[in-house]
């Protein structure tokens, strides 16, 4: 099995906010061996963005800069296509989508990137943030601990960088996952009860 580990940043939470990066990592079921990797900066087709500026204060996009370094959408869509294709050839196997809120960085990349998600990626996913809430209520982890990526990179001690990028949160998102898996190899006894 393949995983696709994946984040993107946006112009805002709504799918009609401009889609500003995504970054994508095809990973072996060990989350060690990387099979290949997507950096994507894009803009609207048209130029013309929609961002609000509290999204821009978070993932630190300067539009200016941004825009003299990004892609149309239409080429960001063909880079992704190619990518998948590459990684899952004519969707012959399904890559396992990872992420943290993956879900609604899901609906970005297919109402902004690809009509053609499906063909290559499984409709399942891994979504760390999901599987905290579960630890907490199993209680392997604190029920205190907070959900956002950032809070779980202290709480498990990995170094961070590049936090709201698309790069850094994608990174930080598969090391985080590796301390969810390796938190307690027991964790299959809980379905024996």
């Amino acid at each position: 099995m393949k995983y696709l580990v994946c984040d993107i940043e946006s112009g805002g939470p709504e799918l009609e906010h401009s889609l500003l990066s995504a970054y994508f990592v095809v990973i072996d079921e060990n989350l060690q061996t990387v099979y290949g990797e997507l950096d994507i900066k894009s803009k609207p087709n048209d130029g013309n963005y929609l961002v609000r500026g509290e999204a821009l204060g978070v993932n630190g996009i300067d539009l200016v800069q941004h825009d003299k370094e990004a892609v149309t959408e239409s080429k960001a869509a063909t880079l992704l296509y190619e990518f998948l294709e590459e990684h899952a050839p004519n969707g012959s196997v399904k890559l396992m989508p990872i992420g943290h809120g993956i879900e609604k960085d899901i609906e970005f990349i297919k109402e902004h990137l690809t009509k053609n998600w499906n063909k290559f990626v499984s409709y399942r996913y891994l979504d760390t943030g999901c599987i905290v809430q579960f630890l907490k209520l199993t209680g392997k982890v604190s029920r205190d601990l907070g959900g956002s990526l950032k809070e779980l990179g202290e709480y498990f001690d990995v170094p961070m960088s590049g936090l709201h990028t698309a790069k850094g949160d994608t990174l930080l998102t598969i090391e985080v996952l590796k301390k969810l898996r390796d938190l307690d190899k027991g964790l299959y006894d809980y379905w024996t009860i």
